[in-house]
């Protein structure tokens, strides 16, 4: 579930769209590969998700099973449950992860949601630790004979200045945020947002840092005057998280010099065909891309 979550918000970007190109014409069928490399100041991951464009003939959408369920006494009270999976997705990929000393097999791990399984290729030994600095080569193949990899440098871990942020930040007044200027070819994006299921007006907050020698980020004042909620709820403190991400440039490239949030949902969802470019991939599509990661945690006054 963690990985779920940080997928969702990691990736949610807007700048001028190129969009999947659905199959129109018959072609031979490309690896279309997603894996990222996580490393977070207390845990670090990599998943990878393997799909492929279609020929003419090859189905979007498989069956896997359907169930009747009745919900009445009538002949008529039920209806038929469907469970798919989608075309597109890869199950059969060997997938390997390795560095200067040794390698990690990712095996298949699928979870079904909302009529269609998520699957995406995961480490279950429980040693992969990707580390900032290090140069991870990914490898995919296929039974049928395809094959596609990658390389990527985990960037530096960013740090925030801790210890010059005030205790109790607030939408109220501008509060700003230090760190340490980044050192490598890392591109830097701070968020701030509120955890544990809270909510505060103004909390919530994404910023890129284009300057390579900004070494604060200030926030902006949201105006909660027109604000749906009735006056005075949500006016509690709440706990809120500070992140600063440094992005390489594969995964900069990918998601923000030429992305779109709708790209990554389409991916996740194999809802249609390949985009045609590659970032960090060889012998296919998409992007292997590696972002490390500092936060602290604050209280936030709405």
């Amino acid at each position: 579930m963690k990985h779920v979550i940080i997928i969702s918000f990691l990736f949610f970007v807007s700048c001028e769209g190129w969009g999947w190109q659905p199959v129109d014409s018959d072609h031979d069928s490309t690896l279309n590969i997603f894996g990222l490399i996580v490393s977070e100041p207390d845990s670090s991951y990599g998943f990878i998700y393997v799909h492929q464009s279609l020929n003419l003939q090859d189905p979007e959408n498989i069956l896997i099973s359907s169930d009747t369920v009745y919900f009445g006494p009538g002949p008529n009270d039920f209806y038929i449950n469907y469970e798919d999976r989608s075309g597109f997705t890869v199950l059969d990929a060997q997938v390997t992860i390795s560095n200067h000393e040794k390698e990690w097999v990712f095996a298949n791990k699928s979870n079904y949601d909302w009529g269609m399984y998520e699957t995406k290729y995961v480490d279950t030994s429980g040693t992969f630790q990707p580390q900032p600095g290090e140069t991870y080569s990914l490898r995919v193949e296929t039974d049928d004979g395809r094959m596609a990899q990658g390389s990527v440098t985990v960037p530096l871990r960013p740090n925030i200045r801790e210890e010059f942020v005030q205790d109790t930040l607030s939408n109220r007044t501008p509060y700003s945020i230090p760190f340490d200027a980044v050192e490598d070819d890392g591109t830097f994006r701070l968020k701030t947002k509120a955890i544990y299921g809270n909510y505060a007006c103004g909390a919530n907050q994404v910023h890129l840092i284009a300057d390579r020698t900004d070494t604060v980020w200030t926030s902006q004042v949201s105006d909660c005057s027109n604000s749906w909620w009735d006056e005075g709820e949500y006016e509690d403190a709440i706990q809120l998280e500070v992140l600063l991400e440094s992005m390489d440039s594969q995964y900069y490239d990918y998601f923000i010099e030429h992305g779109n949030k709708n790209e990554f949902i389409s991916f996740i969802m194999g809802s249609e065909g390949a985009t045609g470019r590659s970032f960090g991939i060889e012998g296919g599509y998409g992007v292997f891309g590696a972002i490390a990661t500092d936060k602290i945690e604050r209280i936030f006054v709405p």
